[in-house]
């Protein structure tokens, strides 16, 4: 008897994923766990530099000219 393995195509980098291995993004898509592990971190890493640089141009507030 002859045994197919099932496999997919991850949707983050484009290589054949097998099924048994396969995890799903939050589209439902074959990925590969490190795939989706990278590409969460990267999220998260661009969301904190965002939140970082609006907190500091909210702190950088044009000051009232001081009256003398």
């Amino acid at each position: 008897m002859i045994t197919r393995e099932i496999s997919f195509i991850c949707s983050i980098c484009g290589e054949s994923v097998e099924a048994i291995f396969s995890k799903t993004d939050e589209y439902g898509k074959p990925v590969h766990s490190m795939c989706y592990a990278a590409k969460v971190a990267r999220e998260n890493k661009l969301s904190r530099k965002g939140s970082v640089a609006s907190r500091h141009a909210a702190s950088e507030q044009p000051q009232p000219p001081k009256v003398a």
